[in-house]
């Protein structure tokens, strides 16, 4: 889709994330890689654990609107709402391939690792079931 690959934070979550007024600043780039950057959107998404569903869904529009003008700098606004759709798909892959090392080994059979494995797989399925993602096929 002509994304480019961008900066990835790696390790996405609350406690690397400081938040300043209006404005958030992101730390502990320790696990930082290239990669595409609707992993990180879609990292961005999966930390809204709001329970009130209108509220969840108006957070989630507002960091759509700023992750868009955003990027939109690097890429088409087009051509990154068009793919927005498969940012869980990718994510998911993503972190699939990020952990190959500890699936080639003998670490794939450590118990520890199974809820990790099973949460990849239930994200992976509900994304392939989404109904978004099924009508930007057919576009």
């Amino acid at each position: 889709m002509d994304i480019p690959d961008t900066v990835l934070h790696g390790d996405l979550n609350v406690d690397n994330i400081l938040f300043a007024g209006t404005h958030c600043v992101f730390i502990d780039w320790s696990e930082a890689y290239v990669g595409n950057p609707l992993v990180t959107y879609e990292h961005l998404l999966l930390l809204n654990q709001i329970e009130d569903p209108s509220l969840k869904a108006s957070c989630n529009r507002h960091l759509r609107t700023t992750y868009l003008k955003a990027m939109s700098s690097i890429c088409d606004f087009r051509v990154l709402e068009d793919a927005l759709p498969f940012a869980p798909i990718i994510a998911a892959a993503s972190t699939i391939l990020g952990r190959k090392d500890w699936l080639q080994t003998r670490e794939r059979s450590d118990p520890r690792k199974f809820p990790l494995v099973r949460a990849i797989a239930r994200h992976l399925d509900r994304a392939a079931q989404a109904p978004s993602l099924l009508r930007a096929f057919l576009v």
